[in-house]
């Protein structure tokens, strides 16, 4: 079943520097520690209520408003890093999924969840805070290597939803337009393809978000 199994928001926030902790040893200012909520949620264009970023030129905005990852993946965390508390929010994202991985999901589908409908919009980028949250100098490769990047949505209807919510997927509007994976589209940006036609066919994408367009249009 597809579903929205939690939700978390979080403020941005200033974190002390930590000698303790090879990654921080400087202060940093992020938002990535998520708290889940319960009862209903509202959801305007630029994502969750009370929910914020703390880097506004690479996160937020309407096409990345809502940070999705799978529960899928987390027992496949605890081993890699040895640790029994990666769960729901442990990527800072804003919607923990069941039922729905980067190899089904494709840029342009549409889903409805409560009264909000939502669109894929492209592949998340793991950053350097993921990497400082968890103290793994290398967890943000892992994530880029092992595809399991989590992804972006964009909101179309703003709403009201709730976890433990079903989440009704729309495979896209057009037929003929051609369907990209969020595994794929990893695959083309990160170089792991080296196919110019499906590249110039995901810029064709027109639900593909700017910031993707323009990072693939570099590589040409």
């Amino acid at each position: 079943m597809q579903a929205l199994v939690s939700i978390q928001i979080g403020k941005p926030r200033a974190m002390e520097s930590d000698p303790a902790f090879a990654l921080s040893s400087k202060p940093w200012r992020t938002a990535i520690f998520k708290a889940p909520v319960s009862g209903k949620v509202n959801v305007g264009t630029e994502g969750i209520h009370g929910d914020g970023q703390a880097d506004l030129k690479h996160h937020g905005g309407v096409d990345k408003a809502i940070c999705v990852y799978p529960v899928e993946h987390f027992e496949y965390w605890r081993q890699q890093l040895n640790r029994k508390d990666f769960g729901n929010g442990a990527f800072g994202e804003n919607f923990s999924v069941a039922g729905l991985e980067e190899s089904s999901v494709a840029i342009g589908d549409r889903w409805q969840i409560g009264t909000a409908t939502f669109e894929v919009s492209q592949p998340r980028q793991p950053c350097w805070k993921l990497a400082r949250r968890w103290q793994s100098k290398t967890l943000a490769a892992q994530a880029i290597d092992s595809g399991k990047t989590g992804w972006y949505l964009r909101v179309i209807e703003t709403g009201t939803i709730r976890c433990d919510a079903p989440i009704m997927v729309n495979c896209g509007s057009d037929p003929s337009q051609p369907r990209f994976s969020i595994a794929d589209a990893n695959d083309l940006f990160y170089g792991k393809q080296r196919d110019l036609k499906s590249l110039k066919q995901l810029l064709d994408v027109p639900q593909l978000s700017d910031a993707w367009r323009s990072e693939l249009q570099a590589k040409f």
